[in-house]
């Protein structure tokens, strides 16, 4: 069933700018009736891709079948967890969706009177030897050419970290206190030295990732949700904060200030049990610092 369950439902799609909309994380297992309607298309689609696969290649062509089916039985016996177990035979699925989709052009071709199916099924070489190919030339030749370059494709993760320099190294509170300190709408260098001084503070600058309001006892459900996007009893702003490492982020406000996604900011709050409950978010590019609605004194538990 989470194989099938893997293939596209019909639900709300807001956009690309807009925030993803998670309705896995509080689906209560109901499916609405268009939707079943859908699965059971997906079904028929199913079917038709594996009577062709069984017709033309045999066990070859259920190997896959069984290959989801055996996977799945050894998984159930130490399963612990859901989706990301059953993640990887969800291909099994779109590949026998994609055999009945192919069966079905192959049908309505015949339709528009096509001669044979072979002709549209089958694709007959011109020449068993390539283009340009020379007698006594050997193709595992060029096999290793191919690797290298793919080894080189692959590589260019690791030279862009050797080559390229990385962000948010200068993280001294100095520095940081300074750049707040220099914005609109800051706080005093003594505010901002009491509450950094703290044992609990949390004073660093990164990139926004995902920011995302919320109102009081609102939040994204989950078994385990990230800190970020958790519920809570007071309206807040929740993100990430990405800099050498990944930091959850919450900011109580009442109002959606303008929180660009992937701008560079400064925090300056508290570290709590698994995200940071942030005083000051300051946007050097907007010459701008936010202060929160939830006054933060002291950084003790």
């Amino acid at each position: 069933m989470d194989g099938l369950l893997a293939l596209p439902l019909i639900k709300p799609y807001n956009g690309l700018l807009e925030s993803v909309n998670l309705y896995w994380m509080d689906w209560d297992g109901q499916l609405e009736w268009y939707n079943l309607l859908l699965v059971v298309v997906y079904l028929a689609m199913i079917a038709l891709g594996l009577g062709p696969a069984w017709k033309r290649w045999r066990w070859v062509g259920l190997l896959p079948l069984v290959f989801s089916l055996g996977y799945s039985l050894a998984t159930a016996i130490g399963r612990f967890s859901g989706w990301r177990y059953d993640l990887p035979a969800d291909w099994v699925w779109y590949f026998y969706v994609g055999i009945g989709f192919a069966e079905i052009l192959l049908q309505a071709s015949a339709l528009f009177r096509a001669e044979r199916m072979e002709d549209v099924l089958v694709v007959r070489p011109q020449s068993t030897r390539a283009p340009g190919a020379r007698a006594g030339e050997r193709p595992f030749q060029k096999l290793i050419l191919f690797a290298i370059l793919f080894a080189l494709i692959g590589s260019l993760p690791w030279f862009a970290e050797c080559i390229a320099s990385p962000r948010y190294m200068d993280q001294s509170s100095a520095t940081l206190e300074e750049k707040i300190s220099g914005l609109s709408r800051a706080p005093t260098a003594d505010q901002i030295s009491s509450l950094a001084s703290q044992p609990n503070s949390f004073l660093q600058m990164g990139r926004v990732l995902y920011p995302r309001f919320f109102s009081k006892n609102d939040g994204l459900a989950s078994a385990n949700p990230w800190p970020a996007y958790a519920f809570h009893d007071y309206p807040r702003v929740g993100f990430i904060l990405l800099n050498q490492s990944s930091v959850s982020v919450v900011f109580p406000t009442k109002r959606i200030s303008q929180f660009p996604h992937a701008a560079d900011v400064i925090v300056l709050g508290c570290q709590r049990d698994g995200y940071v409950e942030a005083r000051w978010i300051a946007f050097p590019s907007l010459n701008t610092v936010y202060s929160s609605e939830q006054p933060i004194e002291t950084c003790s538990p």
